[in-house]
């Protein structure tokens, strides 16, 4: 299958979430889909590129943030993300991409239960730090959860000693704009599948 913005294809081949938007088009023209689909596919990104950096990660009250395990948190992940995102769940392969840092991964837990509601994945690639997904459940959202996971995946980068780090958001999406923003983050470009314009 292809998963390419959230949305599935049958074809016989899997791109992993960390390149999908690197090579979305020509897998598309590679697997034999139609101009009309690819077209379809394209969807507004904005780059952002992280300028204030603040070395906090704020305490979320009844939530503690955990570095990633295998065995407790792997498919937690992929149920989290279908029901954060409204989408089916992700397959269980999403952490087989060449760079894949399981030391990137942290999850929001409840402190009680110890029941994951969100989670965040980091890593660097060439030249720069990515946090590549944030999801957070319906029901724990506005707590301040999310940016809690992404200042954290910050921290764990710059500990790396990465200089640049960046993220992509939905155009279409106000609410993980502002959580980016909020965090100091700055729009510097937009892409529409593998063109990127920059911006001022």
């Amino acid at each position: 299958m292809i998963y390419l913005y959230g949305k599935e294809f049958k074809r016989g081949v899997t791109v992993s979430d960390a390149t999908i938007y690197d090579v979305a088009p020509t897998v598309l023209r590679v697997c034999g889909f139609p101009p009309a689909l690819d077209d379809a596919m394209k969807s507004r990104f904005y780059r952002m590129l992280l300028e204030s950096d603040e070395d906090t990660c704020p305490l979320v009250e009844g939530v503690a943030i955990r570095s990633y395990s295998k065995e407790r948190h792997h498919e937690a992940i992929c149920s989290v993300y279908g029901r954060s995102f409204s989408e089916p769940p992700w397959q269980s392969d999403w952490d087989r991409f060449e760079q894949f840092d399981p030391d990137g991964v942290f999850v929001a837990e409840e402190s009680k239960g110890k029941t994951p509601v969100g989670y965040v994945i980091s890593f660097r690639r060439p030249g720069y730090g990515y946090v590549s997904v944030v999801a957070v459940l319906p029901e724990y959202r506005r707590r301040g959860i999310a940016f809690t996971l992404v200042r954290t995946a910050i921290r764990y980068l710059r500990q790396l000693g990465v200089r640049t780090i960046m993220v992509d958001a939905p155009a279409d999406s106000p609410p993980a704009v502002h959580l980016y923003e909020k965090v100091g983050f700055r729009v510097v470009g937009t892409y529409e599948d593998e063109q990127v314009r920059h911006g001022a």
